[in-house]
C-alpha cells in the first residue's frame, strides 16, 4: 500500500480510522482527547440553512449544496462499542438491530476454522421521535448481526462450536431466529434483498476458499465455482435485484466483482473486475466492503468501497467501469436523498456532490455520525457512537432554490486516477442550542 504522506501521524489516523469498518458495519470506538458530544437536542426538532457561493470562473449551475437540514432525535441504545446497527427499510415502523455483549474476535468475523461464539446477542427496537427506544426482542447465545434486512427482518449468523456456521433471519416484530442454513458447512456474510433472494458465501469446515450460492425465494440454487484458488466473499445484491456484487481474494489481492444475478453462466458472461488491492488480508478485505452494510453505498449503478491504496471512499461504476474518489479521509459513504453522497470523516460528516471535474463538500456535523437508509423510501438514519452507546435520528436534506455554484480545479494524477481537489466548498452547522 503505498504511504506517500507528510506526516506519520496523519496515516496512522487514517489507517485506525478505517481499520474500524467491519463486515457487519462496525465502527470501533476510536478514543480522542474529547468525548462526543450530543448535538442533538433530544426533544426537539430543529431546522438550519444556510447558501453559500464559490468565487471564480463559473462553470456549473449547482442546486443542492444549499439545503434545509431537519434532524430528529430517536433516542439512544446500547451495544457492544463495535459493530454499528442494520436498520429496517420498508416498514411502517422504524426498526433498528444492535449486537451487545462483548466484541467477538476476528476469527469469528472473518469465518475462520474453529471459530465458535457465545459471547454476543442482538437487540431489536422499535424507534420514534421524542421517544425512548423501545425493545422489541433480545436473541442470546452467541448471535451475530448480519450484513442486511428486509421488510421482515434482519439477516443473523451464529458460528457454533463444532466449526459449522448459521444463517438465519430475525423478525422485526420481535419472533425467535428462523434458520435459512442450518446444516454442517460454514455460511457466512449473506445479504438478502427485498424479493428473498439470499446470497452467500459458503465452504466446509476442512476449507479455506468460499464459494457463492445464490439461493431464490422459490428454493432453486445456483453456485459460482471456479478451479483457481479464489475465495468469493461478502456478497451484495444490487438494489433492483439484478446484478451482484462481491470480493474475489486470491494470492494476496482482491477483487471487486460485479455480474448478472440471474445464473452462473450469465454471470460469469458479464463478469467485471476491479481491483482493489494488491496487498490483501482477511481484515482489509473485511473492511474494503463494511461501508455497504444495510444497503448504504449502494446506488442502482455504483457501489462505494474504501480504498487502501488512497484511503477514502472510492465509487465504482461497473457498466461504464469508471471509478469517483470522495473526500480525503472518508471511511463511509451512503447517498442522501438529493443526490449527493453523505461522507463520514474521522471527526465529521458531510455531504459531498460531483461538480462537472471535482468534489463539493458541504459540512453538517461536526462529529463522525455514520448515514443509513431508514424504513422509508427517503429516509436516512444516522448514527454515533459515544462509548457503549448508539446515539439515533432521523436526517432530511432539502434543497433550496437555485444558487449558482462555479469552481476552479485543481488537478493532480495519482496512480493512474486523476484526484481533483474539492472546491473550496464548506458549511459547518452545529445544531446545539444555546
Amino acid at each position: 500500500m503505498p504511504e506517500e504522506t507528510s506526516s506519520a501521524g496523519l496515516l496512522a489516523t487514517r489507517i485506525l480510522l478505517a481499520s474500524t469498518l467491519c463486515a457487519a458495519g462496525c465502527v470501533q470506538e476510536v478514543r480522542t482527547q474529547s468525548t462526543s458530544r450530543l448535538v442533538i437536542s433530544p426533544t426537539e426538532t430543529y431546522e438550519v440553512a444556510e447558501r453559500l457561493d464559490v468565487p471564480g470562473a463559473p462553470v456549473i449551475t449547482q442546486t443542492a449544496i444549499s439545503n434545509t437540514i431537519s434532524v430528529q432525535q430517536l433516542g439512544t441504545v446500547r451495544y457492544d462499542g463495535f459493530t454499528l446497527p442494520i436498520l429496517s427499510r420498508g416498514t411502517d415502523r422504524q426498526y433498528i438491530a444492535v449486537q451487545t455483549g462483548r466484541p467477538v474476535s476476528d476469527d469469528v468475523l472473518l469465518a475462520r476454522n474453529g471459530a465458535g461464539n457465545t459471547s454476543s446477542c442482538i437487540s431489536i427496537y422499535a424507534c420514534e421521535a421524542k421517544m425512548e427506544p423501545e425493545l422489541i426482542k433480545e436473541h442470546t447465545g452467541g448471535t451475530l448481526l448480519g450484513r442486511s434486512a428486509n421488510r421482515e427482518g434482519v439477516l443473523v449468523e451464529k458460528a457454533n462450536p463444532n466449526g459449522s456456521r448459521w444463517i438465519g433471519l430475525a423478525p422485526w416484530d420481535g419472533g425467535d431466529v428462523r434458520w435459512l442454513l442450518s446444516n454442517g458447512n460454514v455460511n457466512a456474510f449473506g445479504w438478502l434483498h427485498e424479493d428473498s433472494t439470499l446470497v452467500y458465501a459458503q465452504r466446509r469446515p476442512a476449507e479455506t476458499e468460499f464459494e457463492l450460492v445464490v439461493r431464490r425465494a422459490d428454493g432453486s440454487v445456483w453456485r459460482l465455482r471456479e478451479p483457481l484458488p479464489y475465495s468469493w466473499i461478502y456478497p451484495i445484491i444490487s438494489p433492483d435485484g439484478k446484478s451482484l456484487y462481491a470480493l474475489r481474494t486470491g494470492d494476496g489481492i482482491a477483487d471487486l466483482a460485479w455480474g448478472s444475478l440471474s445464473d452462473e453462466d450469465a454471470f460469469k458472461e458479464s463478469l467485471k473486475l476491479h481491483r482493489t488491492s494488491d496487498r490483501s488480508d482477511g481484515l482489509r478485505a473485511r473492511q474494503t466492503l463494511a461501508g455497504t452494510t444495510g444497503g448504504a453505498g449502494i446506488t442502482e449503478k455504483e457501489i462505494a468501497w474504501f480504498s487502501w491504496a488512497f484511503l477514502r471512499m472510492i465509487l465504482w461504476n461497473p457498466t461504464e467501469d469508471s471509478v469517483r474518489l470522495l473526500p480525503e479521509e472518508s471511511v463511509a459513504a451512503t447517498p442522501s436523498s438529493n443526490e449527493g453522497w453523505l461522507v463520514t470523516l474521522p471527526d465529521k460528516i458531510e455531504q459531498a456532490e460531483f461538480l462537472t471535474s471535482s468534489v463539493a463538500t458541504s459540512l453538517l456535523f461536526s462529529d463522525p455520525w455514520v448515514a443509513r437508509p431508514g424504513a422509508g423510501e427517503e429516509d436516512t438514519i444516522i448514527v454515533l457512537a459515544s462509548n457503549a452507546r448508539l446515539q439515533i435520528a432521523r436526517l432530511e436534506i432539502k434543497a433550496l432554490e437555485s444558487a449558482e455554484v462555479r469552481e476552479e480545479p485543481e488537478e493532480r494524477a495519482t496512480d493512474g486516477i486523476s484526484e481533483v481537489e474539492s472546491a473550496g466548498m464548506s458549511r459547518n452547522v452545529d445544531p446545539r442550542r444555546d
